[in-house]
């Protein structure tokens, strides 16, 4: 199975809508929060039992955090104070 999306071709308009969707409802700060504090939950109670191809979530782990890092600087502004999404 390929692990490469092609970007050659326009988002289909369904993803492109969950994403718009997925973005009003979630601040990428508070997932970014939210995933690394229960990784290391997880490191920290399970370090010797650990997958032995944990390497490839950690590899896509850190794809996430760089994509919700980009999406945060790019919403800044666009949130309610409450962190309930965008207004």
């Amino acid at each position: 199975m390929s692990t490469e999306f092609n970007l050659d071709k326009p988002l289909p308009p369904k993803i492109e809508e969950a994403l718009k969707v997925f973005l009003k409802r979630t601040p990428p700060e508070r997932l970014s929060r939210a995933v690394r504090t229960l990784l290391m939950e997880y490191l920290l109670n399970k370090h010797d039992f650990l997958p032995t191809d944990f390497h490839i979530y950690l590899d896509d782990l850190a794809n996430l955090f760089a994509l919700c890092d980009q999406l945060d600087t790019e919403t800044k502004g666009l949130y309610s104070r409450d962190g309930k999404g965008m207004g």
